[in-house]
């Protein structure tokens, strides 16, 4: 449960800085990154989960104000992803949904079989 939480932070928060240079940049190349090196990490492994969630709180609401001010066409921009190659950004935003119900339903499991 803790690596999970602490990785939504992580991939939340690097998918609104990509918003936001796809939006200021044009095409940036971004890199990827290994995100189960990410939750191997000794913070993904034994800090507690708050800080992560204050940070998912954080990042939802500014990604939300940011997104609901942009233009449809916005929504076409593109980055140039080091292992995804051509992204547009609505294609990232469908992703960092589906992330999260992911997430939530492995969340979910988990915490019922602790139950």
């Amino acid at each position: 449960v803790r690596q999970i939480v602490h990785h939504l932070a992580d991939g939340n928060a690097m998918i609104a800085y990509r918003t936001r240079w796809i939006l200021t940049e044009k095409a940036p190349k971004l890199p990827g990154f290994d995100e189960n090196r990410w939750v191997e990490l000794p913070d993904a492994m034994h800090a507690p989960v708050e800080p992560s969630l204050r940070i998912l709180d954080g990042v939802q609401a500014r990604l939300a104000d940011l997104l609901a001010e942009l233009p449809l066409e916005a929504l076409e921009r593109t980055m140039k992803h080091s292992e995804q190659g051509v992204v547009m950004l609505d294609r990232m935003l469908d992703y960092l949904d589906w992330h999260g119900r992911h997430h939530v339903a492995q969340l979910k499991a988990a915490l019922t079989s602790r139950a």
